[in-house]
């Protein structure tokens, strides 16, 4: 009986919470379709980490606008220049967690 207990009980708190991120989930949706609405944006697609972990992912829009092929949380995309922005954040990271320097020299790292 008290194991049926912890697990009602453990259920409960499961399904409030889901219901409290789907709330906002919900929310974030509404924002984005709104976004997309104001800026010419043929697609994107989103995903939420927390804690290493996916707990969110959806896509926008269209991956063939002329087609109107849906785009698909699979689907690939081109980063163009903005990879720059990325590598140089996670090379700060890096710096922050002690385990790169600016000091360091790169040559071993890049081949």
């Amino acid at each position: 009986m008290q194991k049926v207990r912890y697990l009602l009980i453990s259920l409960g708190l499961l399904l409030s919470h889901f219901n409290l991120l789907s709330a906002q989930y919900s929310k974030a949706d509404s924002s984005i379709l709104a976004i997309m609405k104001e800026m010419p944006v043929m697609g994107l697609s989103v995903a939420v980490v927390k804690n290493n972990q996916i707990v969110f992912t959806n896509a926008y829009g269209y991956k063939n606008e002329q087609t109107k092929e849906p785009l698909a949380t699979n689907h690939l995309f081109r980063i163009a220049s903005i990879s720059k922005s990325f590598t140089a954040t996670a090379i700060m990271q890096l710096i922050e967690k002690r385990k790169l320097s600016l000091d360091d020299d790169i040559s071993p790292l890049v081949g």
